[in-house]
């Protein structure tokens, strides 16, 4: 009120007053529940060695670090337009790259489902004893 230099009547300003301290609270309360101590998104390296840094992984094809051995991985894969010729070597290789893309595709949504239950069990715990506010004064009763 100093800062404004306006005059505002107690009763007028003291209901304003109480719903921002409220509403200071629930947003306190809703960050400490959003807050995540570990970044949801991943950091992927192309085969062009482009970074990029998204939650699922990319739709190309990606290289996958795994005991410093560098592995290919590729969502989608065509087969060759002769089905006479015999299976070789490259085929089986588009067979297991597919298989690392869906299993480090696999991988990434076990560990954010994982996350989520965490969350959820942790507001859960927090949601079960409801608070009771005090009123903000009681009535004066004749006798």
């Amino acid at each position: 009120m100093t800062k404004i230099k306006a005059h505002i009547i107690f009763f007028d300003y003291l209901p304003i007053y109480i719903n921002q301290q409220e509403n200071k609270k629930k947003i306190t309360n809703e960050n400490k529940q959003i807050f995540m101590n570990q970044k949801s998104t991943t950091t992927w390296v192309t085969t062009d060695n482009k970074v990029i840094e998204v939650i699922h992984p990319l739709s190309e094809k990606i290289q996958l670090n795994i005991q410093n051995n560098k592995i290919q991985a590729a969502p989608f894969k065509l087969q060759t337009e002769n089905s006479n010729t015999p299976v070789t070597v490259n085929e089986t290789d588009k067979i297991i790259e597919q298989n690392n893309y869906t299993n480090r595709h696999l991988q990434i949504i076990g560990s954010q489902l994982f996350r989520i239950e965490t969350l959820i069990h942790k507001t859960s715990d927090t949601k079960t004893k409801p608070q009771t506010s005090k009123p903000l004064f009681t009535p004066y009763t004749i006798p």
